[in-house]
């Protein structure tokens, strides 16, 4: 055995649990092509043991009500998780955001949430990112920047964020990898990875693996800022 495949065997030994951190299912993201139970099927083949489901908060359903948007957003949810259930694993709450005062193609993963805080989050949109942190944002969440160096976005001062989405895999975009893992080391902020998964075999591109499973979505946040995980990228191991 190779040197370096020596020390990749420790270290995946050592963070076992790999967990997507970016996923997204429909109906709650037009964007996506799979259903919540489609997903978390498509992640059980390729050896995950969690999924974050992070679908985007009020995209583009402004025909609905609050409650007939809210009922949709947590039905994709809870279906994951029935689905996780059946076949062992878990998944987490979470949420893509955009802000209606600032640069609208700016996206902001939101983790540690529960459904009430999401209840509440429905009539921050029209904040600003700045306005959000101060008035909302809760201890125990974790806002990290998503793809901020995809076209049209713009990275935002990492004073208003616990960190940024270094390595983003949809192959759909360039998200100009070395300046956002740039940015995340400079700023001494979270450096997260996602598949920012969409579409049919994207799934997997990347994860994040931890020592332990955490329990819930705001343990998962809690984990986030301990720091203490390693990025997988197709089996590669990165060390954040």
């Amino acid at each position: 055995m190779k040197s370096y495949e020596k020390y990749e065997k420790i270290l995946k030994e050592e963070f076992p649990f790999r967990i997507e951190m970016h996923a997204h299912t429909s109906p709650a993201s037009k964007c996506a092509d799979f259903t919540p139970e489609e997903v978390i099927q498509k992640y059980k083949k390729v050896g995950y043991h969690a999924v974050t489901i992070t679908n985007h908060f009020l995209g583009g359903y402004y025909d609905l009500t609050k409650q007939q948007y809210l009922e949709m957003f947590f039905d994709n949810f809870d279906r994951a998780v029935k689905e996780g259930e059946k076949l062992s694993i878990k998944v987490y709450l979470a949420a893509e955001l955009r802000f209606h005062k600032e640069n609208p193609f700016n996206d902001y993963l939101l983790y540690g949430v529960t459904k009430e805080d999401l209840i509440e989050c429905y009539d921050k949109m029209e904040l600003s990112l700045e306005e959000f942190v101060k008035e909302y944002k809760k201890d125990y969440q974790v806002i990290i920047q998503a793809h901020p160096f995809r076209e049209n976005m713009t990275p935002m001062p990492s004073d208003l964020l616990d960190g940024y989405e270094g390595f983003n895999l949809h192959p759909g975009h360039n998200p100009k990898f070395a300046f956002a893992v740039k940015l995340a080391d400079e700023s001494g902020k979270i450096n997260i990875a996602g598949t920012d998964f969409h579409h049919d075999t994207h799934e997997g591109l990347a994860s994040m693996r931890f020592k332990s499973l955490p329990t819930d979505s705001v343990d998962l946040a809690k984990k986030l800022k301990e720091k203490d995980y390693i990025i997988e990228i197709q089996n590669k191991i990165i060390l954040p």
